[in-house]
């Protein structure tokens, strides 16, 4: 059962600020609706980017209303990759390579 949804998200809340010092940078947020909702207090983003577990043909109902949209989406763990043995995830972008360019750290 855990912590209480207003005890996870004054962890998250540490957790992000503590990261922001130490990177610079705003940590992704990988939650799907329910969880954000439900679980960690469904307050703000935070100023981070969201990775969205949902495993829908549409994502857009499930982004948590933190967020004005999704910047990952997870859309299976049943996706399947040359060379790798195995279901694995599949995972989309929105955005252009000047977006995902502008998260990396180096």
């Amino acid at each position: 059962d855990g912590l209480p949804p207003h005890e996870v998200r004054a962890w998250t809340e540490a957790f992000v600020a503590r990261l922001r010092d130490h990177l610079g940078v705003p940590p992704i947020i990988y939650a799907g609706l329910y969880f954000w909702r439900d679980k960690a207090g469904d307050g703000d983003a935070l100023g981070c980017p969201l990775w969205l577990a949902g495993y829908v043909d549409d994502p857009a109902r499930l982004v948590p209303r933190a967020w004005p949209d999704w910047s990952f989406w997870q859309y299976t763990s049943k996706g399947s990759v040359p060379g790798v043995r195995g279901h694995v995830d599949r995972d989309a972008w929105h955005g252009d390579r000047a977006a995902l360019d502008a998260l990396r750290l180096a």
